[in-house]
């Protein structure tokens, strides 16, 4: 049998074709005649391109975490300078939680590959395999000591405790619940999708939840439109 043309199409059709079928079944529940037949590709396009079914699944992580990388840690930066400021303006505090839910609630709400590759994240969170390293070290260790940063902020301390990290987890968890059981929020409301508004409203009421939690002033309240006046 001829090896498949070394196509950069035919590479991109595998990588999309894996993010959904290992979301769906996992790993273990994907053969590679299965990503060969949804991605259009020859059967040997696999092991052509990726060297086996572990180098493609390998691949997934690093190609979707790498096109996100830079805005993610340039975000990551920016509320961690607003923590540290919100030490002596409590007001940067809040500003800091709304641009955390804003970024970190965004893969989990936005197009279709995001929120299938957001499955797929939770699924290695859940039963980790071969791309928890990746999600850890890329994704969650710096969500959540961004976080942990708000929470030392919002208390006046100057280093993280036990309580702290475990505080910033629950507040994460607000978060991924409306990836992990959109299914359940979606059929209480008779929703069909997350809509721009809905994904605003959600993100309103995250953050202030969080700013109460974490005894902050928000900066509104949920359902009131942010302020865009601007001053001479």
């Amino acid at each position: 049998m001829s090896s498949p043309p070394p196509t950069s199409e035919t590479r991109d059709r595998l990588i999309e074709a894996g993010i959904r079928l290992f979301a769906e079944h996992g790993f273990k529940g994907v053969a590679v005649r299965d990503l060969c037949t949804e991605a259009e590709a020859n059967i040997a396009a696999v092991n052509y391109h990726f060297g086996s079914k572990q180098g493609l699944y390998a691949a997934i992580f690093d190609t979707t975490l790498a096109a996100d990388e830079a805005r993610f840690r340039e975000a990551l930066a920016t509320i961690t300078a607003l923590a540290e400021r919100g030490r002596d303006e409590p007001s940067q505090l809040a500003t800091a939680v709304n641009l955390y839910v804003r970024n970190l609630l965004g893969p989990l709400t936005g197009e279709e590959r995001m929120r299938w590759f957001a499955v797929l994240a939770i699924r290695e969170m859940a039963f980790p395999g071969d791309g928890f390293e990746q999600i850890y070290r890329r994704r969650a260790e710096p969500a959540q000591t961004a976080l942990t940063r708000i929470v030392i902020a919002a208390r006046q301390a100057d280093t993280a405790c036990e309580t702290d990290c475990l505080q910033a987890h629950a507040l994460l968890g607000m978060i991924w619940s409306f990836g992990i059981a959109k299914a359940i929020l979606w059929k209480r409301l008779d929703w069909e999708r997350y809509t721009p508004e809905r994904i605003q409203t959600i993100s309103d009421i995250i953050t202030d939840l969080m700013c109460r939690a974490l005894g902050i002033a928000p900066d509104r309240r949920p359902g009131e439109r942010a302020d865009t006046s601007t001053t001479g």
